[in-house]
């Protein structure tokens, strides 16, 4: 017995042992499945509730995004509205955040549209942008879907180019200083480079800017050759077509122009002494910008554009002309396109006294500069300007002026 009872314990001491080296590991490996499935579960449970706090912050901040953004434009709009203070009576009848809500009232919470945040933003802005398009200029409003006009900033723009335009101004007298040239000689060159605008087909900017150079050099540099009058010339035109044109000629062609009186080392080394004369300060607020600005507010059309810009291109022949600024040059030209040509009289000319800072009794000096230009122009030889205006492009501006009667400029009462 005590064998069979020692055999009967080895047999069990001997199977158990055998299960434990061969079941055990199967269970050690579904606990450690089971665990690897309970710890995934876990990640997934954790990684879910901070997918919900993330939501539960994103959602507050944009309500308090929301609420900044209508207290900032209530602010900017001076709608603003003060707290109002509740009494108890009031505060005892709102609603226990653990009490029951109606059906009613969760009803019409649910009926909202949700509105995500994307679209509160754009709400903000476009409320935004109603209160800038209140404080642009109605003229301006017109153009507001065209980027390159840049309306929003328009009138600041303008502003500024009043405050600096002094600054490049040439001298109003430097041909009193000038030994070997005179004014003839200036004017036959001026009547020469807008040929060659014309030739070139550049743009209107380009010739005020080259004959703005020109006065300017000649300001800072005395007794100046005759010889070399058309160089500085053509080193002036070199400069403005590299500054304001896509496509500048080239130096090869400008030495065609000039019937090769100078080389292209010539041209490149006068283009050089300009540059260091002017400081290479080449930007220069010009009388035609102001002309764009002053037909806009007026409301001008094209023909009234043009019969202006022939007076401005007939002021660049002066040297005297330089004692007018380019806003006063430009609001003169306006003036006198409107008084000379009664048919094509479409310019409202009392908006422009607020908005170009010079009345009518002070562009009158101005005005009748042109005016005398535009009578001198038919007897001289220098027609450079005359034959531009006369084309079908310039809508024949000249005939315009010829057919109608001379009047004399008087300031408006």
């Amino acid at each position: 017995m005590k064998k069979g009872k020692e055999n009967v314990l080895v047999i069990k001491r001997g199977s158990f042992s055998r299960f434990s080296e061969r079941d055990v590991n199967r269970s050690t490996s579904a606990n450690r499945a089971f665990g690897t499935e309970i710890t995934n579960i876990s990640h997934n449970i954790a990684n879910q509730s901070r997918v919900q706090s993330i939501v539960m912050n994103s959602i507050k901040d944009s309500k308090s995004a929301r609420q900044y953004q209508s207290l900032s434009f209530d602010r900017l709009s001076g709608k603003e509205k003060t707290p109002q203070i509740r009494d108890a009576s009031s505060a005892s009848r709102q609603s226990h955040p653990l009490q029951r809500v109606p059906s009613s009232n969760r009803a019409s919470k649910e009926k909202l549209p949700k509105i995500s945040v994307v679209e509160k933003q754009q709400m903000f802005i476009n409320r935004c942008d109603r209160f800038i398009y209140q404080k642009i200029p109605k003229f301006d409003l017109e153009n507001i879907k065209n980027i390159y006009e840049v309306s929003e900033f328009a009138e600041d723009i303008h502003q500024h180019m009043k405050s600096t335009e002094i600054d490049g101004q040439p001298s109003s007298s430097y041909m009193k200083k000038q030994t070997d040239i005179n004014e003839s000689m200036r004017a036959i060159l001026v009547d020469w480079l807008i040929d060659v605008h014309l030739k070139f087909k550049l743009l209107n900017e380009t010739l005020f800017l080259t004959v703005n150079i020109i006065d300017r050099y000649l300001t800072l540099r005395n007794g100046l050759q005759r010889s070399k009058l058309q160089l500085v010339g053509v080193g002036a035109l070199l400069i403005s077509t590299k500054y304001e044109e896509i496509y500048p000629p080239t130096v090869k062609d400008l030495v065609y122009i000039t019937d090769n009186a100078y080389s292209k080392e010539e041209i490149l080394i006068m283009e050089s002494n300009i540059l260091i004369a002017l400081d290479f300060s080449i930007q220069q607020n010009s009388q035609y910008r102001f002309l764009e600005r002053y037909c806009r507010i007026a409301k001008a059309d094209t023909v009234m554009f043009t019969l202006a810009q022939y007076f401005l291109e007939l002021g660049l022949l002066d040297s005297k002309m330089s004692k007018f600024l380019p806003s006063e040059q430009a609001a003169a030209a306006v003036l006198v396109a409107q008084r000379k040509v009664k048919k094509y009289n479409t310019i409202d000319i009392s908006k422009l006294d607020k908005h170009t800072g010079h009345t009518d009794e002070s562009l009158k000096p101005c005005a009748q500069v042109y005016e005398n230009l535009s009578k001198s122009i038919v007897n001289s030889t220098l027609k450079a300007v005359y034959r531009k205006f006369k084309s079908g492009k310039y809508y024949e501006v000249t005939r315009i002026l010829q057919q109608s009667p001379q009047t004399q400029i008087e300031p408006q009462q």
